[in-house]
């Protein structure tokens, strides 16, 4: 096995949650699998992995709420962590009502260096 490294590619997503996988992408060794501008009940929503396992999606999970706590994000978003049988690590669901996916992908896009240099430093201690 050669050694892995994260690299961003393009794909089509819905243009409506777009800005939100845009924003996720900024966030180092964060890998965006699923997205849905309006799912069954309506919400937009992004599945994404992180790292290996559940501690370091966990971190990844405190980080970012952290910072959308912040800004004064609260009941307009979610982020979940999930593991489903057929998957092989856990992966994180952040979802949100529609008319929020731009708010939310600001905040993000904004905090993600933030969010970069903290995971540096809790996960790969650098």
């Amino acid at each position: 096995m050669h050694e892995q490294i994260f690299i961003k590619v393009n794909t089509e997503c819905d243009k409506g949650v777009a800005p939100l996988v845009i924003a996720l992408n900024k966030i180092e060794n964060l890998i965006t699998i699923d997205s849905c501008q309006e799912g069954v009940y309506g919400e937009a929503y992004v599945f994404f992995t992180y790292g290996v396992g559940w501690q370091e999606t966990g971190v990844l999970i405190d980080t970012l709420a952290a910072c959308l706590r912040e800004q004064g994000v609260c009941c307009e978003c979610i982020i979940r962590l999930e593991w489903v049988g057929s998957n092989d690590r856990p992966r994180a669901k952040l979802v949100c009502d529609t008319r929020h996916v731009g708010g939310i992908a600001g905040i993000i896009t904004s905090s993600a260096a933030r969010i970069n240099a903290r995971m540096t430093e809790l996960i790969h201690g650098m």
